[in-house]
């Protein structure tokens, strides 16, 4: 939980929800799993976590299914005055089936008692979330978990509004199969705000379909073992958000850069100098670097300098492993924060 944090796209985090299971391709480096094994023996999803080889202690973390609800943190919002964009569970998913219904209720109802902050929920599990919110009396449930919560401004709200206006619900989209596979149950979800987490984007997505949505917010992979993201699929989503009404924000390029977005003197700094006396001689690459096509194909090592590396028409960009401070946030230049017109009150 932090009042405070580096996500770009929100004010303060509540984790409310610690522990997960990998539900697609994109979990695969799952940020939150590595969080205890990268920062300190205490951290929140310490426990819930094991070492992805049973005997490499060292080895990277994956999720156990075990999951921790952490009721100290879930009245944190109670508390703020401050109007912030709170995005909820960073370390686990509210639609995970494991975390009770009754769960999602109480979460629901602290949005609805602090009608002064935008919500936002993520999932990957978009079926569950479709049959929680068609499930008769939801909002009946939550106004009921509301009432054991202490009212932060004296008294409960006389009049609900639903869904609830400050209450986004978001899923998270990697590639064109998620995309179809996640779509529909969005579509049919009741939500003031409905947005999509194209990141890590690993794939081109045809957004065909999801014009119905307020916001995307894009993004290439961060992490140990980052995968590279195609400027294309940004510029490709950015154009349909321009012509559909949609805000884009752009969140970030991740571990690795697209040479296409890169100054000179950054490229320069990705190699060593040439030897003396042969100031013509090839420089040596001193970072990790590929050559992704725009349908995704990656080429590294001997191969990117092979034929089918550079082939007509398939969009090939080199891509260098310059980490995410360095690679920045910029697109075509730009810094692209679009927001939807928030909303409050009951």
């Amino acid at each position: 939980m932090a009042d405070g944090t580096a996500i770009e796209w929100c004010d303060a985090t509540i984790n409310a929800i610690s522990g997960c299971l990998p539900a697609s391709p994109g979990c695969t480096n799952c940020f939150a799993s590595t969080a205890g094994q990268r920062r300190r023996p205490n951290h929140p999803v310490n426990g819930l976590t094991r070492p992805a080889k049973a005997d490499d202690p060292a080895s990277h973390h994956v999720w156990t299914g075990a999951i921790r609800l952490n009721e100290e943190w879930l009245v944190k919002p109670l508390r703020w005055s401050r109007p912030r964009r709170i995005f909820w569970n960073a370390h686990g998913d509210p639609f995970f089936e494991r975390v009770p219904y009754e769960w999602v209720d109480r979460e629901l109802a602290i949005a609805a008692l602090t009608p002064h902050h935008v919500h936002m929920l993520l999932t990957k599990r978009t079926a569950r979330m479709r049959r929680y919110f068609a499930m008769p009396g939801t909002p009946e449930r939550i106004l009921e978990a509301a009432k054991a919560l202490p009212a932060p401004f004296g008294r409960l709200p006389d009049r609900w509004q639903w869904p609830l206006p400050n209450v986004w619900l978001g899923v998270s989209v990697e590639d064109q199969p998620r995309a179809d596979e996640r779509r529909e149950d969005v579509r049919h979800t009741p939500a003031a705000v409905k947005f999509v987490s194209y990141e890590p984007a690993l794939g081109p997505v045809d957004w065909s379909g999801w014009e119905f949505v307020d916001q995307i917010i894009g993004g290439g992979e961060s992490g140990l073992n980052a995968r590279p993201a195609h400027p294309a699929w940004f510029q490709a989503t950015n154009a349909f958000c321009a012509s559909n009404g949609i805000a884009y924000f752009h969140k970030q390029w991740g571990e690795w850069a697209p040479v296409s977005h890169m100054s000179d003197e950054t490229i320069d700094a990705c190699y060593w100098p040439a030897p003396e006396g042969d100031p013509e001689a090839t420089r040596r690459c001193k970072v990790d670097q590929c050559v992704l096509h725009r349908d995704g194909q990656r080429f590294d090592g001997e191969a990117m300098f092979r034929r089918p590396a550079f082939e007509q028409g398939a969009g090939a960009m080199t891509m260098f492993r310059i980490g995410k401070r360095r690679a920045g946030r910029l697109l075509d230049g730009v810094e692209h924060s679009a927001f939807p017109e928030p909303r409050h009150g009951l």
